[in-house]
């Protein structure tokens, strides 16, 4: 626990009330699980590693103290904001597993997605005060595996933060943890405009598998290639970009696509239908007001692709998907300079 003025953080956020988004729920809590080395016993883990833990992180969130608030669910017209009081807290859980920790981390086969669920913290439930609805925001949760290693786990609502965001403070609480405090600037100032509904639903995610393709330089390389010469004659589109996100994204597209369907079925009746592709770009460095580093917050856009299924599904899908991808791409790098 620690100590913060009281701060009421407005974001711009307004309410979505047409029909169309009707029921729609976002701002799902985002999970993040690190694990880590350490060869010794849970007593020594409590005594050693979970005080350094617990201090850094006090001193990490007194700098990103809107972690620590509550997001204030308020009824319209009045804007939902974040509130920061003195005594804020976070729960932070300290917990042993005798789970297979080298199944839990390997890449090379498939993982059961509810095998990791254990290791995530849940955030505590909205609770009402008065016509207001009261939304923590981050939780934490360590686990160790005596004699192998910990994993440390973290809950966090992305009203508060975009990835980015939560990098830097994850990043500054390692910093802390290893080298003492750390300063840090933030500012709210610049939100702009989100949707904004009420963030109480969580995506349920069972009986899924994780896995982990590997695509190495040459390949990449390969298929940036392949993809080029479909171009390089017929197309003088001045806006053609094949960067390695473009082509890690259009090779996944239409293999996700024509894994859900049925070979002897692949055009049937469809051919015409409109399958869409989104991406989040940060827009950091795309602002004409570049903003610094250090900015907290959300600072993304949703890009999306739209495409007919016959030109997925086609012999040359993945060099059409990485041209639309790779336009729009093309046009977000070079807000600036236009």
């Amino acid at each position: 626990m620690f100590l913060v003025n009281k701060k009421k953080i407005y974001s711009d956020f307004y309410y979505i009330l047409n029909s169309k988004n009707a029921g729609k729920k976002v701002g799902s809590p985002q999970q993040w699980l690190g694990f880590y080395d350490f060869s010794h016993s849970t007593q020594n883990f409590i005594e050693t590693i979970v005080p350094s833990l617990k201090n850094s992180l006090s001193l990490a969130l007194k700098l990103f103290f809107p972690f620590a608030g509550n997001f204030m669910s308020t009824p319209p017209p009045t804007k939902p904001y974040i509130l920061c009081t003195d005594g804020n807290s976070i729960p932070f859980t300290v917990a042993e597993s005798l789970a297979d920790l080298d199944h839990l981390i390997m890449f090379t086969d498939p993982r059961v997605v509810e095998d990791l669920h254990p290791f995530v913290p849940k955030l505590a439930p909205p609770r009402l005060e008065g016509n207001t609805r009261v939304f923590p925001l981050m939780a934490f949760q360590v686990t160790v595996f005596p004699n192998l290693g910990f994993c440390v786990g973290v809950t966090f609502n992305h009203f508060v933060s975009d990835g980015a965001s939560f990098g830097h403070f994850m990043k500054t609480w390692a910093s802390i943890c290893k080298n003492g405090e750390d300063y840090f600037f933030w500012d709210l100032t610049l939100a702009r405009k989100e949707e904004y509904e009420d963030p109480s639903h969580e995506n349920q995610v069972d009986h899924k598998y994780r896995f982990t393709f590997v695509m190495d330089r040459a390949q990449i390389e390969r298929q940036r290639r392949w993809v080029k010469n479909q171009f390089h004659r017929n197309d003088s589109d001045q806006s053609l970009y094949f960067s390695t996100f473009v082509i890690t994204c259009a090779l996944t597209w239409v293999c996700f696509l024509k894994s859900e369907v049925d070979g002897a079925n692949r055009f049937s009746g469809d051919e015409d239908g409109l399958y869409n592709f989104a991406f989040t770009a940060d827009n950091r460095n795309l602002h004409e007001n570049l903003i610094p580093n250090t900015y907290f917050g959300n600072w993304l856009q949703t890009v999306g692709v739209t495409m007919k299924k016959r030109d997925l599904m086609g012999a040359s899908g993945i060099a059409y998907a990485a041209k639309a991808i790779g336009k729009e791409v093309w046009e977000l790098k070079n807000t600036l300079k236009s």
